[in-house]
């Protein structure tokens, strides 16, 4: 916020930190000011895509969105590359265990045919192709540099 007060704008829109956001408002609620800090993200993020940043993480979270499609979760183990994807399973399970919680995370039936019904009726799917044909289309006029 400070580099954007700064009128830093291409600093801004340039750095990977307003991709950082999962606009969960956790920052509003604290902020004794209410101040909507996720708007003001997303207004950042849209000025990058138009300057033509960001490109390659908005498929990061286009990945989000086939997990979600798929399975009813937004992130599983296996999407962190850094990690050892079943050494990540396994200390989720134990963690779980410890709370008390089943091993393994499950979505019930009845969950995802109400998801399934929301992505439908507000054409997530295509707006997520829309958003992946984009991602293809940046990438190859950056190529073209």
């Amino acid at each position: 916020m400070y580099d954007v007060a700064l009128g830093e704008e291409d600093k801004v829109l340039s750095s990977k930190e307003i991709w950082y956001c999962f606009q969960c408002f956790f920052c509003t609620n604290k902020c004794p000011f209410k101040i909507g800090i996720p708007y003001i993200i997303s207004r950042l993020r849209k000025m990058a895509l138009e300057q033509g940043y960001g490109w390659e993480l908005t498929k990061i979270l286009s990945g989000v969105g086939r997990n979600l499609i798929k399975s009813g979760l937004s992130i599983s183990p296996q999407d962190y590359a850094r990690l050892d994807p079943k050494k990540a399973e396994r200390e989720l399970a134990k963690a779980r265990l410890e709370m008390g919680l089943p091993e393994k995370y499950q979505v019930s039936d009845k969950a995802r045919e109400e998801l399934k019904v929301i992505l439908e009726e507000t054409n997530f799917k295509e707006e997520l192709e829309n958003l992946e044909e984009r991602v293809e289309e940046s990438k190859e006029s950056s190529e073209n540099y």
